[in-house]
């Protein structure tokens, strides 16, 4: 359970990072914005493999694969969220932290 926990927070804040790491620092072009994802190939499949592991393990921790991808998607909301924050300088309303602890109870509900 801890490798996979692991797995999803590594994978999650992965993806964040160069999500945000693009808004911040990469022009809304088609040129600009496909040079970027083509820099960051590598490390989104790095992201993306760690993740669909997490994914297939996780099912026998969490009951379902839903209950794995909703958590992901929690964990994923939560590093932008903090992402956003520090690099960004967006503050965290309690709108945020709520949709975050509603998409929790939804993990939480789906694993039964």
């Amino acid at each position: 359970m801890g490798q996979v926990m692991a797995s999803l927070i590594i994978g999650s804040i992965l993806i964040a990072s160069i999500v945000t790491f693009q808004t911040k620092h990469i022009q809304p072009t088609w040129v600009a914005v496909a040079k970027y994802n083509l820099a960051a190939f590598p490390v989104m499949l790095v992201a993306n493999t760690i993740l669909f592991i997490a994914f297939t393990n996780g099912q026998k921790y969490f009951g379902s694969l839903p209950a794995v991808v909703g958590t992901q998607v929690g964990i994923y909301m939560l590093s932008l969220a903090l992402l956003g924050a520090w690099w960004l300088k967006q503050p965290i309303g309690w709108h945020t932290l709520a949709g975050i602890l509603l998409l929790a109870a939804g993990a939480w509900l789906i694993s039964g």
